[in-house]
């Protein structure tokens, strides 16, 4: 018997585990930037530092000038700025 066992996981799951995708292909909507908090994203900055667990951003894919890149949804955004105060080209996305 194996010491581990690993679950296999359906497309649809597959789908829901989180990614690690470049910071450069996020978007942040003009509307989020203005309602951007310095005392979370210094919160997230020193997650990611200190390599804590972070939550992956939400985000939906969407074409901007013929590429595909990724806004962030919602909440995720001080996530996103930690990220990049850190000095993270990549992040983990949902």
């Amino acid at each position: 018997m194996p010491e581990h066992s690993f679950q296999e996981h359906s497309p649809a799951q597959e789908q829901l585990l989180p990614q690690w995708i470049p910071t450069n292909l996020l978007y942040v909507a003009e509307d989020q930037i203005k309602k951007v908090d310095l005392k979370k994203i210094d919160k997230h900055r020193a997650d990611f530092e200190e390599g804590r667990n972070v939550l992956p951003i939400d985000v939906i894919p969407i074409e901007i000038g013929g590429k595909i890149r990724y806004r962030i949804l919602g909440n995720g955004r001080h996530r996103y700025f930690g990220a990049l105060e850190a000095g993270f080209d990549i992040v983990p996305v949902q």
